[in-house]
């Protein structure tokens, strides 16, 4: 499987015991694997922190039907035995010297025009998500100067979250036609049923369903490939959290200076007390201290979710005959640290399988020039 698992492949056992593998864990149900709920993936999912930061570990919501983990290979022997490896990991990138880094910005910019080139390689029109952020603005305004022609992008806006001067102004240095996806409360729900058969495994917002109209609209259009920004706040550390990653590292090497330097830059942009997020980072850096000398702390933590799980009313008694002991969330090894988490076990694999299945069911072709693997590995390197 591809190195980031952009694409999925799951595999099962079949009742007769063969070795199965497809895309959708629906064509593996039809032939009689998965036939029952795996329980403790379940009762996992619902009393866990965050429902896209799930440590699955390769499980699906249906027992006997696993997800084979990105970056890696199998081999399958007459007799049925399988053997599996790693064939590729973010650990193995070398760390550049900081002298080497001067330069950086250029070279990533050459790299992801190199990146759009390849992803635009097409015998048919290819469009883009916009959304007036950074990652999309970068794709369009690539894509344009290297197609030469009419960009077809595609937006969801509303009143709550109307990103049109930012859309406005790419629109203008691209010369892209935009096309606004009408999107309604009644029209999501219409088309709800369709959207969990789709996915065959849950979603945690209806995030996934606007995504999926986006999908329709491209298609509906005569697009049959779009370019995306995923992966680009992964790679580029473009959530807010990471931040506080950031800082908390520098407060666990004894730099506090430099970590409240970090802070006072910040919120001289974003507003706020610059006192509060030191505090955060000094209380975080601690504790992730005393799990590193007193391992029952770990224990205790990964205890409390448990118990509160038990105390869940509504929760059936066969839901909380299997729920597990969570798996503590490593916070450790900095902003590097939480990066690579995101890419190989939290965000990164929930929202590729939601676009894989939204473009997909549309037979649209989604691409994300943000994980071409020089970039990310240059990132990382950095």
């Amino acid at each position: 499987r591809g190195g980031f698992g952009i694409k999925p492949l799951y595999a099962a056992t079949l009742p007769g015991g063969q070795l199965a593998f497809a895309s959708e864990i629906k064509a593996l149900r039809a032939l009689g694997a998965g036939a029952e709920p795996d329980w403790a993936r379940v009762s996992e999912w619902l009393v866990g922190p965050s429902l896209d930061n799930i440590p699955a570990r390769g499980r699906t919501f249906f027992a006997g039907v696993r997800e084979v983990p990105p970056a890696t290979a199998f081999e399958v022997a007459a007799d049925g035995r399988v053997r599996e490896w790693r064939y590729w990991s973010l650990d193995g990138v070398t760390r550049r010297p900081a002298s080497q880094a001067r330069d950086a910005g250029e070279e990533y910019a050459a790299l992801f025009e190199d990146a759009i080139r390849l992803e635009a390689r097409a015998d048919v029109p290819v469009g883009v998500s916009l959304s007036g952020g950074l990652d999309s603005t970068a794709i369009a305004c690539a894509l344009a100067r290297q197609t030469g022609t009419t960009l077809e992008a595609f937006c969801y806006m509303s009143e709550q979250h109307d990103e049109r001067r930012y859309i406005e102004a790419t629109l203008a240095q691209t010369g892209a036609h935009l096309n606004v996806v009408p999107v309604t409360p009644e029209g999501l729900f219409d088309h709800l049923d369709a959207l969990l058969a789709v996915h065959d495994e849950p979603v945690h917002t209806l995030t996934a369903a606007i995504g999926a109209e986006i999908m329709r609209a491209a298609r509906a259009r005569g697009i049959t490939v779009m370019l995306n920004g995923q992966g680009a706040d992964e790679v580029l550390a473009g959530y807010s959290s990471y931040f506080q990653d950031y800082w908390t590292d520098l407060v666990r090497r004894g730099d506090e200076a430099r970590a409240r330097q970090e802070i006072a830059d910040y919120t001289a942009v974003h507003g706020g007390d610059a006192a509060a997020p030191f505090d955060a980072a000094r209380r975080r850096a601690a504790r992730l201290a005393r799990r590193g000398r007193l391992p029952f702390m770990t224990l205790a933590s990964r205890g409390k979710t448990w118990v509160r799980g038990r105390r869940r009313r509504e929760f059936t008694p066969e839901l909380l005959r299997h729920l597990p002991l969570p798996v503590a969330e490593d916070e450790g090894n900095g902003l590097t640290g939480a990066l690579r988490r995101s890419m190989g076990e939290t965000t990164m694999p929930f929202y590729l399988r939601v676009e894989d299945r939204n473009s997909m069911a549309h037979s649209v072709e989604a691409r994300v020039p943000f994980l071409d693997h020089r970039l990310v590995e240059m990132a990382f390197a950095l």
